[in-house]
C-alpha cells in the first residue's frame, strides 16, 4: 500500500511541477538535459529536491507509514528512477506489455521530448496507470522521440552554476 500511496504522490508532484510556474522554474533543470540517459534522473535543482522532501515527509507522518515500507519504496522508486531515464531500449513487444501497468524508458524519454503535448505526458515513476486514469497516458513513440531537452535552450548546455541559477532569473 506505501508503493501505491507514494508513487501516486510522486505521480501528483510530478505533474505539479509542470502545471505551478514556481515550481516548473525548478523542475525545468530536470528537463534542460539534451543528452537523455542515466545520469538525467541526478539532474534536479537542490530546490526541487527540498521542496519534495517536505511533501514526502508530510505523507509519511499524515499516513503513518512505517520506515521499512517508506525504506522499500525509496529503493523501488529510484530503480525506476534510473532504469527510465537510461538510454535502455527494451523488445518492442516486451516494452508494449510493461507498459500497460508500468514506466519503461520509452514512456518516460518520450515526456522529455521538446513538444510540449509529449512533455505534459507520461508523468508516473513506477505504474503508468496514473497517467491512463487522468488521461495523461501517450504510448511509447515508435522509434527516436526527436529532441529532449527544452526547446528554449537548443543545444545549448548550461554549467552548473547556470543551472542553480536558472529558477532565480528574472528573464524566465
Amino acid at each position: 500500500m506505501t508503493v501505491l500511496v507514494l508513487d501516486f504522490t510522486a505521480f501528483a508532484w510530478h505533474r505539479a511541477n509542470h502545471r505551478v510556474p514556481f515550481l516548473w522554474r525548478f523542475h525545468a533543470v530536470h528537463h534542460s538535459e539534451s543528452n537523455f540517459d542515466a545520469s538525467t534522473a541526478f539532474r534536479f535543482h537542490i530546490g526541487e529536491l527540498l521542496i519534495s522532501l517536505g511533501v514526502r515527509l508530510a505523507l509519511v507522518t499524515v499516513f503513518g507509514l512505517s520506515v521499512i515500507a517508506l525504506l522499500f519504496f525509496e529503493l523501488v522508486y529510484q530503480f525506476f528512477n534510473i532504469m527510465e531515464h537510461g538510454n535502455i531500449r527494451l523488445p518492442r513487444r516486451f516494452e508494449s506489455v510493461l507498459s500497460g501497468v508500468l514506466i519503461v524508458p520509452a514512456l518516460h524519454r518520450r515526456h522529455h521530448s521538446t513538444d510540449p503535448r509529449d512533455q505534459n505526458s507520461n508523468f508516473g515513476v513506477i505504474f503508468s496507470v496514473w497517467d491512463r486514469f487522468f488521461g495523461l497516458y501517450r504510448s511509447a513513440a515508435p522509434g527516436p522521440v526527436g529532441r529532449v531537452g527544452l526547446a528554449e535552450l537548443g543545444e545549448r548546455k548550461l554549467t552548473v552554476w547556470e543551472l542553480f541559477a536558472w529558477p532565480f532569473r528574472r528573464d524566465r
